[in-house]
């Protein structure tokens, strides 16, 4: 997901409700816990911070307790809940399988920010399979590392294929991928924001 993007002083960006994450928790699994893994990045939050609260929604009704993170630099990862953490809701492999089961974010900026973006969004739901083999669910998508990077960067997918593009929406760089790994060099691109997308997915990445 990297969809939320915006800037100015003092902004609010609320209720962006991110679901569809294709998980496949088996039926007769018990449900243990929940991380959401959030990265975003900002440019010129020099004199800014955000404050983000997520919380777990279904149908596009918010439910459960709410956790938080913020970022205090340009770029940041945050790993919310965790292996044993049912962010105060009554989880079940049809809940959490289904289209409707989503993550709520809300960004709040304190100062100024040019851009602060969310730049990705992901589930990992653990689980307990009827033989008592602890097992995890995650949400499919791409992401690539590091970021900001200055010479080369990772790019985990299962598309066969991948495209840069600039911020005009040129493309600047393509190839096919290599297994679920790829290392693309980006040292001959100039310094800024880019777009990479891999299959069906978008995602930013600043060269530094």
């Amino acid at each position: 997901s990297s969809t939320l993007t915006g800037g100015g002083t003092n902004i609010v960006m609320d209720h962006a409700f991110y679901h569809s994450f294709n998980l496949a928790v088996p039926g007769t699994a018990t449900i243990t816990g929940v991380e959401v893994i959030v990265s975003r990045f900002g440019v010129g939050c020099s004199n800014g911070t955000t404050a983000d609260t997520l919380y777990l929604g279904y149908g596009g009704v918010g439910m459960g307790s709410i956790h938080t993170a913020s970022m205090t630099n340009a770029y940041s990862t945050d790993t919310l809940g965790s292996s044993t953490d049912m962010w105060g809701n009554s989880l079940t492999p049809s809940w959490v399988n289904s289209p409707n089961f989503g993550v709520y974010y809300d960004t709040r900026v304190t100062g100024a920010c040019s851009t602060i973006a969310l730049q990705d969004l992901r589930v990992k739901v653990h689980y307990q399979t009827s033989t008592g083999v602890n097992e995890v669910a995650h949400s499919k998508g791409i992401s690539v590392y590091p970021n900001p990077a200055t010479s080369g960067l990772t790019l985990l997918s299962a598309a066969p294929a991948y495209t840069v593009t600039d911020g005009l929406g040129r493309a600047v760089l393509n190839g096919k991928t290599t297994g679920n790994r790829t290392r693309i060099n980006i040292s001959t691109l100039a310094p800024g924001l880019y777009f990479l997308r891999s299959g069906n997915e978008v995602l930013k990445f600043v060269k530094e």
